[in-house]
């Protein structure tokens, strides 16, 4: 049940073939921010990162750092005037 799969995740987080997933993509978010870039600074602001659970699963996390990361992607309004996502990581995920 659910403390094999536990084991079984633990045991796949910590290979290179699941990092490399996150890597790809993780490239696949930049290549789809760079289409839409402003500055650069989005696209550069994307990362793979590590994060423990509390099952002990070391997963591999793609984020951004980016302060305006939700607003990029979802969208948002400014001095009244609409501007679209980009959803660069949901195309990137689906």
């Amino acid at each position: 049940g659910g403390r094999q799969a536990t084991q079984v995740a633990k045991l796949v987080a910590d290979t290179p073939v699941f990092l490399g997933f996150a890597n790809q993509l993780a490239s696949e978010v930049r290549a789809n921010a760079a289409q839409h870039k402003d500055t650069g600074h989005f696209t550069d602001s994307v990362k793979v990162g590590r994060d423990r659970h509390s099952s002990g699963v070391n997963d591999a996390v793609v984020y951004s750092d980016d302060p305006g990361a939700l607003s990029i992607e979802f969208g948002h309004t400014q001095g009244g005037v609409y501007h679209p996502g980009i959803y660069a990581f949901s195309q990137a995920a689906s």
